[in-house]
């Protein structure tokens, strides 16, 4: 790479390395991508800076459920949690959850993205 590339390329890996700071991990990078890539439909933001409509909400299912039943209490958003573990992570993902939510099979998430995915949502996890 020149020398002149490197210095219009670097300040974009710092800045998305202070977005957050988790991400200089391979592991939890690896998580946010699967979150991206098998999570985030049903679990991520609602649509626009708040929900809106039941509609817009039913699009995310998964967070609409959670915030329905947390009331507030804890972030419908799994990305916003603090009290997420890996293992709790992944008895979620492998059995289901909250007659909402289906289990995964290891050909459907892999016991590797299922590591990573748990790194990445533990990543704020703050021990009580």
């Amino acid at each position: 790479m020149r020398a002149w590339a490197a210095v219009l390329v670097a300040p974009l890996f710092l800045a998305n390395a202070l977005a957050d700071p988790h991400l200089t991990d391979p592991l939890v990078k690896r998580g946010k991508e699967v979150f991206d890539a098998r999570c985030r439909a049903c679990h991520g933001a609602f649509p626009g800076k708040s929900r809106g409509s039941d509609a817009l909400a039913m699009q995310v299912p998964g967070t609409y459920a959670l915030e329905m039943r947390y009331k507030g209490k804890l972030p419908a958003r799994l990305e916003e949690r603090t009290d997420l573990t890996p293992e709790a992570v992944a008895s979620f993902v492998r059995h289901g959850g909250g007659g909402f939510m289906p289990p995964f099979r290891p050909t459907e998430v892999s016991d590797a993205d299922l590591k990573a995915l748990g790194a990445y949502l533990a990543r704020n996890h703050v021990k009580k």
